[in-house]
């Protein structure tokens, strides 16, 4: 949103996975909002698969 990219809002949400295989861990929606004087928009959050995070069996 904004009519500039030194006043843009950029909002940040979970979408379904369109693989089984790429279902990551729960994650809650993000606003984020680019600073003037910033080149850059807001870099992404990273996000853990979980099939690919090990459990030790004394965890569960």
């Amino acid at each position: 949103y904004g009519d500039s990219i030194a006043t843009s809002i950029y909002i940040t949400r979970p979408i379904p996975p369109s693989d089984p295989a790429d279902e990551v861990f729960d994650s809650q929606p993000v606003i984020r909002v680019k600073l003037p004087g910033s080149d850059n928009p807001p870099r992404p959050r990273w996000l853990l698969k979980k099939n690919v995070v090990l459990f030790e069996p004394s965890e569960y």
